[in-house]
């Protein structure tokens, strides 16, 4: 091993077996493992502490891939040894703290234990005083706090945490003007928590604001972008709750133009869902405006589509946090309510059972594993 630049590698009396990702191409082709020995090194050397952090986001990227946790917990393990590298004053302290929120974000987004979204936020808190104006990184520092901020409040429902998510998204954005690689990302961010503000609070400056960025964010994601499709499903929602609030039907048809869109483009998960979910609403409040049979005819086929995707597609892709945000809870009541009205009792039935099946498969596959009790 005398070829081995890094210390890590070099130190005999503290080497430990740990396993490093190799692939080659794409990461989606992950290929073979090799065994490497990992030393601790010079306690603080700065090499040292960029091993650990590498082989953190290794096994996090890995997570990532194959959703198994213990290699996310792997991960925190070592971002954890690696923050102890780099205390304060180091230079890569701030990432070294946002590496670990990061991943200890990811971890309640995967087991629901708000002791590790408490922990990411004080980190990246930590992480954010660290980055003052003019610090290359104060834009990702003020994304990420408030990313955790706002899940935080949709776990809790502490308004001050919904509102100290706006102020840092749009320091963020401000960060990011025409041109930035991240700008849509901000636009979008910001939009979705302005309207979650407006759902808590009502107030059209909220809306019309999010639906604004909604639209400037989807400019930046041309079709061919990976968020192409996801942009079109957040505008769609918008324009359907204005349309709710003022009646105007050119928003309502604009929420369908977009929510097509969104299907015939998409056929991965959660955003074919959302999609079909959104065509499902718009064609309710179509029969119940218009009290055209077909719209609510159209309205069942879109909610049982709905519900078939989610239990073939949905729980496999998506983590408890983000299954409990996407899937909505009265999806079955909706589609039997549509049933009912055409007085067709035995797809109503059936719809609520699907529901109920749907429910039970939520259970089973977020059910907490004895390790980790």
């Amino acid at each position: 091993m005398n070829d081995v630049a890094d210390p890590c590698l070099r130190n005999p009396p503290q080497r430990a077996l740990v396993r490093v990702e190799t692939y080659t191409g794409k990461l989606a082709g992950l290929a073979s493992w090799s065994l490497l020995r990992l030393s601790a090194g010079p306690e603080g050397h700065s090499q040292c502490s960029s091993s650990i952090s590498n082989l953190a986001n290794a096994l996090q990227m890995r997570f990532e891939q194959r959703g198994d946790g213990k290699d996310l917990d792997e991960a925190i393990g070592h971002h954890q040894s690696a923050l102890q590298l780099t205390p304060e004053g180091h230079p890569q302290h701030s990432s070294s703290l946002d590496n670990l929120a990061s991943a200890l974000r990811i971890r309640f987004e995967l087991r629901g234990d708000e002791k590790d979204l408490d922990e990411a936020i004080e980190h990246h808190q930590s992480a954010l005083q660290l980055t003052p104006e003019g610090h290359p990184q104060r834009s990702s520092s003020l994304n990420n706090i408030a990313n955790a901020l706002r899940i935080r409040f949709e776990q809790q429902g502490d308004g001050k945490d919904l509102d100290e998510a706006i102020k840092h998204y749009q320091s963020a954005l401000q960060l990011r003007p025409k041109g930035h690689p991240q700008r849509s990302s901000s636009l979008n961010s910001l939009a979705s928590a302005l309207r979650i503000q407006f759902e808590q609070h009502g107030g059209s400056k909220a809306l019309d604001e999010a639906i604004e960025h909604y639209q400037n964010a989807l400019q930046l994601r041309p079709e061919g972008h990976p968020e192409h499709c996801s942009s079109l499903n957040d505008l769609a929602s918008a324009l359907q709750i204005q349309f709710l609030q003022h009646g105007d039907e050119k928003d309502l048809h604009k929420a369908l133009q977009l929510s097509y869109a969104a299907v015939e483009k998409s056929l991965t998960a959660p955003s074919n869902f959302i999609a079909q979910w959104n065509l499902a609403e718009l064609h309710l409040i179509l029969w119940r405006t218009q009290h055209v049979e077909k719209y609510l005819q159209d309205a069942m086929c879109y909610y049982k589509k709905a519900a078939e995707f989610a239990h073939t597609n949905l729980f496999q892709v998506l983590s408890q946090h983000h299954t409990q945000k996407y899937f909505p809870p009265d999806l079955a009541v909706n589609a039997a309510s549509c049933a009912l009205h055409q007085a067709d009792i035995y797809h109503a039935v059936e719809l609520l059972e699907q529901g109920r099946a749907l429910h039970w498969t939520q259970i089973a596959h977020f059910r907490t594993s004895l390790e980790h009790l």
